[in-house]
């Protein structure tokens, strides 16, 4: 196939329906990283934070654009003057925009959806105002430009944290003569990092070639690559296309050899998340014999040392009843040791 053949239909997919995958009517792999992060917090910000652990909001000051800002900032962004003045805020506001929403930040839905707004905080400047949610009131009573003030958490279940506030209700005026205690923010101290995690998956699909080969090696234990008689090549993964002519290897199935040579190796201290492995693992890339590509996996039965570039290898499998269609489903490769013959 030449460039010019190229069209839609040359390379069209194969549908998938979401049946097919919680069915396990075809192949997939789910992965669970574990998103951990830790955000430096920085000097405004760690003010801010413990400000909010003590039930007050905390803005900087710029003397020059004579405006008070939220959350803080060490620099202003229209004249670029530092900001090192810290001062308190009211936790009463006006909502200044709003929504409502039926979906969670991670896209799953909700039974009683949330209300996020925009809130401009009484005392600092105009058109400045932290995003958080609202409560205790009807989504048809929301409107731009309603009063509204924090509810905090009691004081021993805060952590520093803009969840501090559980939400903002809407303000009656009696409760507009009232006022927040003060707070001696001079005093205040943060913390320097944030840490947390992001809970999110993935559902990997094999696709045409890679469902064969998994399933053949699940329930046969045999490798099967696909060959380009064109250009006598042999691929192992296999691939539907050759990535040299383009020609079609869909019919082109082929065994291949369970035993081959390292062709470069590599001892991992850490696994896929970042944790230690103990004892570390010896990963090597194994080109099996008379193939076009290279398998990544774990040796075994040996250690450190005893395999090098070159060093023949075997394939290993898990028994029948443990392999699932997975890459797992081969335990390691092992060195492929002369045995010496019996007289």
């Amino acid at each position: 196939m030449s460039p010019l053949d190229w069209t839609p239909e040359a390379f069209a997919g194969t549908s998938l329906r979401e049946s097919d995958i919680s069915e396990r009517r075809a192949l997939w792999e789910r992965w669970d990283p574990d998103m951990r992060y830790a955000w430096d917090t920085g000097i405004a910000i760690s003010r801010y934070l413990a400000g909010l652990k003590s039930g007050q909001l905390i803005g900087s000051r710029c003397r020059t654009c004579d405006r008070i800002v939220v959350p803080p900032r060490t620099v202003c962004e229209r004249c670029f003057r530092p900001m090192n003045e810290y001062v308190p805020v009211k936790d009463t506001g006006t909502v200044n925009t709003f929504s409502i929403s039926h979906v969670a930040w991670n896209a799953q839905p909700l039974s009683t959806p949330e209300l996020p707004a925009v809130v401009e905080l009484d005392g600092a400047a105009p058109g400045v105002g932290i995003m958080h949610k609202l409560g205790e009131v009807d989504p048809a009573d929301i409107r731009t430009g309603l009063r509204v003030q924090a509810v905090w958490k009691p004081a021993r279940q805060r952590t520093g944290a803009i969840t501090d506030i559980r939400y903002f209700r809407p303000l009656s005026e009696r409760q507009e003569k009232t006022s927040t205690p003060p707070v001696d923010i001079e005093r205040l101290t943060g913390r320097a990092k944030w840490q947390g995690e992001i809970p999110i998956y993935s559902i990997y699909t094999l696709g045409v070639a890679g469902e064969r080969f998994f399933r053949e090696l699940k329930d046969t234990g045999r490798l099967l690559g696909t060959r380009c008689t064109r250009c006598d090549l042999l691929y192992l993964p296999p691939r539907l296309y050759c990535e040299r002519c383009l020609a079609d290897l869909s019919d082109a199935w082929e065994e291949t050899p369970n035993r081959g040579r390292v062709h470069a190796i590599t001892l991992a201290h850490y696994g896929l998340n970042g944790e230690a492995l103990d004892p570390p693992q010896l990963l090597a890339l194994v080109r099996m014999d008379g193939v076009h590509g290279v398998v990544l996996h774990r040796l075994g039965e040996a250690g450190p040392g005893e395999v090098q570039v070159g060093s023949r290898v075997e394939m290993v499998l898990k028994s029948p009843s443990l392999r699932k269609g997975s890459i797992t489903d081969i335990r390691y490769f092992r060195p492929l040791r002369s045995r010496r013959r019996r007289r």
